[in-house]
């Protein structure tokens, strides 16, 4: 099975521009598995060498505009609402353009990757999103977020009213139901835009 270099990704994205990230796996090897070549991409990212903006990676010139970090937290786990709070122990760090984080100031901000497919069409398994801390702050009516349910692990859903009733909701709603909220809820962070 072939490693990847990489020194190889900064080399094909300095000579080829931008790409995105099924064109690096498929210039490296098309039998990689995506989250291979993606974890390569983030380390790259976190250490400056990159830069992506929406789907399309860059190799990263120092003549560029400055970016900034923002924590990345991975997939959801259980027990991780505290970490965002204080941004402490990401995964890694994400570099984004100034204009990515849209007004927003970057201690407020963190990012997280879906997990399944509960979400689609709005979100794929694997889209990075970008989310705003939320202090005390309560969901608006059809907005998506990161929540806590009955102290279980942590889900992104979609905040909505029925019937005088708060629901979060599956946008794959075919095969996923409604789940009732009541006040067993702890809202964690608001979806801000999806950044890969």
């Amino acid at each position: 099975m072939k490693t990847v270099n990489p020194l190889e990704i900064l080399s094909f994205l300095q000579n080829n521009g931008d790409k995105t990230l099924t064109e690096i796996k498929n210039h490296l090897n098309e039998d990689l598995k995506k989250p291979v070549v993606l974890y390569h991409l983030r380390r790259l990212l976190d250490a400056g060498k990159i830069t992506r903006d929406g789907m399309k990676y860059s190799f990263f010139n120092n003549n560029q505009i400055n970016l900034i970090k923002v924590p990345f937290f991975g997939e959801f786990k259980a027990g991780m609402d505290a970490k965002f709070r204080d941004n402490e122990n990401p995964d890694s760090f994400v570099a984004l353009k100034p204009n990515d984080i849209k007004g927003y100031k970057p201690q407020d901000l963190f990012v997280v990757s879906v997990s399944g497919d509960s979400m689609t069409p709005t979100l794929q398994d694997g889209n990075m999103l970008l989310c705003k801390k939320v202090d005390g702050e309560k969901p608006q009516d059809e907005e998506i977020g990161l929540f806590r349910v009955f102290g279980e692990e942590l889900k992104i859903k979609r905040f909505k009213k029925i019937g005088g009733k708060s629901v979060l909701w599956s946008d794959n709603f075919n095969n996923y139901h409604p789940i009732p909220i009541d006040n067993q809820l702890t809202y964690i962070g608001k979806m801000i835009s999806v950044i890969g």
